[in-house]
């Protein structure tokens, strides 16, 4: 609930698209799946997930650019040492 509210974006995990509503789906939701469930995905959903929590970096670090005055702390984790 603060994400948008700190770095601005679309946050809603039930749109029809965006990185965060990508992610919750496959790799949040396969997660759970495998967690709580015992499921054992397919080398596809895998790779699917995988693919889907690299983009929700790429959009999570794009948002910290766009804020880095706000927070230089946040920044540095971001940035290849």
């Amino acid at each position: 609930k603060e994400y948008h509210h700190r770095f601005g974006g679309n946050w809603d995990v039930s749109s029809p698209s965006g990185e965060v509503s990508t992610w919750y789906n496959k790799t949040y939701g396969l997660r759970n799946r495998v967690a709580h469930g015992g499921y054992l995905p397919s080398w596809s959903e895998a790779t699917s997930a995988l693919d889907a929590a690299t983009e929700m970096l790429g959009y999570c670090t794009a948002l910290v650019e766009r804020s880095r005055k706000r927070y230089t702390q946040l920044q540095k984790y971001f940035s290849p040492s």
